[in-house]
């Protein structure tokens, strides 16, 4: 039991120097102010992968500490690295209508887009 909760308070230690439930911090005083959120990707291409699925294409971004994309049916969500600008999304049926969002996720605070305008695509039989 005690090596329990040495364990325990070992982590509460780890979980308080990595600022882990702390409220985010304030801006300095003088500190320049941070970018907007970059604009949502424009325009997104969706065309059928045949065997394998739907490719979603968007222009590269250039914002500011890009972290990584994200590419949605309205359902899931999957996160592509910064270095790409494709998805491949799969399992897919024969006649399905999917629809796809992609945003940009940025590493500064409040930096992620919105969601572009849904690219929509339905599934040869």
């Amino acid at each position: 039991m005690n090596q329990v909760k040495r364990r325990l308070a070992a982590l509460g230690a780890v979980i308080a120097l990595a600022g882990v439930g702390r409220a985010a911090a304030a801006p300095q005083a003088g500190a320049a102010p941070l970018p907007p959120p970059p604009p949502p990707p424009d325009p997104v291409g969706v065309r059928v992968v045949p065997m394998t699925g739907v490719e979603i294409t968007w222009p590269h971004s250039d914002a500011y500490l890009l972290h990584n994309y994200g590419v949605s049916d309205g359902v899931t969500e999957e996160f592509v690295p910064a270095s790409s600008n494709t998805f491949v999304w799969e399992d897919i049926s024969p006649g399905e209508r999917k629809c796809f969002r992609v945003s940009i996720d940025t590493e500064v605070q409040n930096g992620s887009s919105d969601w572009s305008e849904p690219a929509c695509i339905t599934m040869p039989n």
